[in-house]
């Protein structure tokens, strides 16, 4: 299985979910994904949250997603925790 990480651009997003950027764009634009994914330097960012109201209202969402995106979820918490703590010891350092 690869790792996905998070987070991704619309066209590894579309990949992802098996659709044209186009059409992940278009959920984007109609309002069905909220709050938007953020952009930076004029490129979307997409979380697995994101992801995953793409999937559903595509009807893209299969079982194996949902356990894709739970493990990318969980990594990216991980990660984050890490991060903290690391931060913490810097300020008592």
């Amino acid at each position: 299985m690869t790792t996905t990480k998070f987070p991704m651009s619309t066209g590894q997003a579309a990949h992802l979910l098996g659709t044209t950027e186009p059409r992940l764009a278009e959920t984007v634009r109609r309002g069905k994904i909220k709050p938007k994914p953020s952009v930076l330097a004029g490129r979307r960012l997409w979380q697995a949250t994101h992801i995953l109201q793409a999937a559903t209202t595509l009807k893209l969402l299969t079982d194996e997603l949902r356990a894709t995106l739970r493990e990318a979820a969980s990594q990216t918490r991980k990660s984050q925790d890490n991060d903290e703590q690391g931060g913490k010891q810097n300020a008592t350092t």
